[in-house]
């Protein structure tokens, strides 16, 4: 299990029922543009975030294995609070935890251009700017970076 003080993730497969309610109209629209409402497939796996047995959060993987990337969304809705922190740490955990899981995939996320707060979130957790998206150009990918190890012999 994945946890960072009082936050805890718990999976919930890929169709969750209601994840909307949790979140404000403004957050639904990011997480799920463009009408603010949850399309899930057969290629998406969700977890909740949860802060005293309730939901605070979602993280979202899809595998696009046909194309070797694995793409990762997240979403919080206490963002003026002291649990911030903790779900910076939280995200920087899952998203080392990915990493492990699919060793060979290219990780990435996606983010509306405009959405200022979520861009400085993915390059404090080491993605970086690869392009802008081909189908909506309204939308930017970032890649994570992966440190590479050489290894040198005495």
């Amino acid at each position: 299990m994945i946890q960072h003080n009082d936050l805890y993730l718990n999976y919930c497969g890929n169709k969750p029922i209601d994840i909307e309610k949790y979140f404000s109209i403004e957050d639904n629209l990011k997480s799920f543009p463009p009408l603010g409402k949850l399309e899930a497939t057969e290629l998406d796996y969700f977890y909740y975030i949860y802060h005293n047995e309730s939901v605070v959060g979602f993280y979202r993987i899809t595998d696009l294995y046909f194309k070797g990337i694995i793409e990762l969304h997240g979403s919080f809705n206490k963002h003026n609070t002291f649990l911030i922190k903790s779900y910076f740490e939280l995200t920087r955990l899952f998203v080392y935890n990915v990493l492990k899981l699919f060793p060979n995939s290219v990780i990435n996320s996606c983010v509306h251009s405009e959405n200022k707060r979520a861009i400085v979130f993915l390059n404090y957790l080491g993605f970086e700017f690869i392009e802008i998206d081909k189908s909506n150009n309204n939308f930017l990918i970032f890649e994570k970076i992966k440190i590479k190890t050489t290894h040198k012999s005495v």
